[in-house]
């Protein structure tokens, strides 16, 4: 009866439950079960219409680490240039955007540091999916840096690993974002040091000619 029903039905698909995709995080997934359950009570889960803010680095609110657990969101990044007295070059800004499906993260800088990255502005919204829903997500609230330090300092199995983990996703968030301007700042820098070794020997000259020059 059951090969009849699925002839006539075709599989059906069911999505995985939001705990079930936070707890697939490779980050998380190696934590022992009695630490994972201490941290799902840390949790609050949010579904987000289509268009709807969930993030910004230029406001306190929301603040936390989130986790995409269903849906798409985009963050849009505008980055400046700076200037020689190091304010905002306006004019050299870029904008980019990036799409996270289930299991992204957002404000783990922020989260694990209490920082965010310096002329770079990012705002981190819902996108709709095919059937016109927004984006669902899990958040671990702002104070989970020093809730973590807590169960660090009692020794608890798994939290010093997590801490580990998440400043290597802060710390690749980190290298992402700023890849070309490193690479730009290092080719400023070749250059400038070109330039200068190459001046200093057209105007320096060997001491021992000019001798050779003046005793002739």
């Amino acid at each position: 009866r059951k090969m009849r029903r699925l002839e006539l039905t075709g599989p059906v698909w069911r999505p995985p439950r939001p705990i079930d995709v936070l707890r697939s995080l490779p980050a998380l997934s190696y934590l022992p079960d009695s630490f994972f359950r201490k941290i799902r009570l840390l949790l609050s889960f949010t579904a987000y219409t289509t268009g709807e803010q969930i993030w910004s680095s230029d406001s306190s609110r929301n603040t936390g680490l989130f986790v995409v657990v269903s849906g798409i969101v985009k963050r849009t990044i505008i980055s400046s240039d700076t200037d020689g007295g190091g304010g905002k070059n306006l004019d050299s800004s870029c904008t980019r955007h990036w799409y996270h499906g289930a299991g992204g993260m957002i404000g783990v800088l922020r989260t694990m540091t209490g920082l965010c990255l310096p002329n770079m502005s990012e705002t981190v919204i819902a996108e709709g999916n095919a059937l016109g829903k927004g984006a669902a997500l899990y958040r671990l609230p702002s104070h989970f840096r020093q809730w973590l330090d807590s169960e660090i300092a009692l020794g608890v199995d798994g939290a010093q690993a997590l801490k580990e983990e998440l400043f290597k996703l802060a710390a690749v968030y980190v290298i992402n974002n700023t890849e070309e301007t490193i690479i730009n700042l290092v080719t400023d820098h070749v250059v400038r040091l070109i330039l200068s070794t190459t001046t200093s020997g057209v105007g320096g000259g060997h001491p021992s000619s000019s001798s050779n020059r003046n005793a002739a």
